[in-house]
C-alpha cells in the first residue's frame, strides 16, 4: 500500500518550527508509550504537518517495528527524543497522525507498512551510527547520532538498526 508523499523543503520545515513553537506542545492522542520518560539529554523533535489528503482509513494497517518499541502518536509540534534514542516518525492512516518510534534498545528493527515522508532523529550517545537497509539487506543510509532532525523517505528502508 502506498500514501500519498509530502515534500519535506526548507521552507516547510521552517513553516513547521514557527508554528510548533507558537504552540509550544505537541497535541499529542492516543499516547501508547511504553518508556522513554522525559530526561535531561532529551532534545525536541518537530513533526511536520500531515501529509496532503491524508484521512483515517478504517482499512488501513498501522506501520510497526519488531522487535517492539516505545511509541506515541501526534498530530504535529513538539515531541521529546529521549537521550540515547533513534526516534523517527511515519505517517499512520489508522490513526490519522503520525507515528513516532523511540529505538532505544540495541536491536535491528524490521518495519512494516512504513510508507511515505517522515523523520528521524538520532539522538543516541557515544557516536553510535545507526544504519538503514533496503529489502535485499544493503545499507541504504548511514546514521551518525549528529542529534539533528533529518526528513526522509521510509518506502525503501525495510529494516533499521539502530546500534
Amino acid at each position: 500500500m502506498r500514501t500519498t508523499r509530502i515534500s519535506l523543503g526548507t521552507a516547510a520545515v521552517l513553516a513547521s518550527v514557527v508554528a510548533a513553537l507558537a504552540t509550544t506542545q505537541a497535541q499529542a492522542v492516543g499516547t501508547a508509550d511504553t518508556g522513554a520518560s522525559a530526561d535531561s539529554g532529551a532534545v525536541m523533535m518537530v513533526l511536520p504537518k500531515a501529509p496532503e489528503g491524508a484521512r483515517f482509513s478504517p482499512t488501513a494497517v498501522a506501520p510497526t517495528v519488531s522487535p517492539s518499541a516505545p511509541y506515541i502518536h501526534a498530530k504535529e509540534g513538539l515531541i521529546s527524543c529521549p537521550s540515547g534514542s533513534l526516534c523517527t516518525s511515519t505517517w499512520d492512516p489508522t490513526k490519522n497522525s503520525w507515528k513516532i518510534y523511540k529505538l532505544d534498545k540495541c536491536a535491528k528493527y524490521a518495519l512494516s507498512n512504513w510508507e511515505g515522508d517522515g523523520a528521524y532523529r538520532n539522538n543516541q550517545t557515544g557516536g553510535v551510527v545507526s544504519k538503514f537497509y533496503d529489502q535485499n539487506g544493503n545499507t541504504l543510509k548511514s546514521v551518525p547520532s549528529d542529534n539533528s532532525p533529518h526528513a526522509f523517505s521510509w518506502s525503501p528502508v525495510w529494516s533499521i538498526r539502530n546500534c
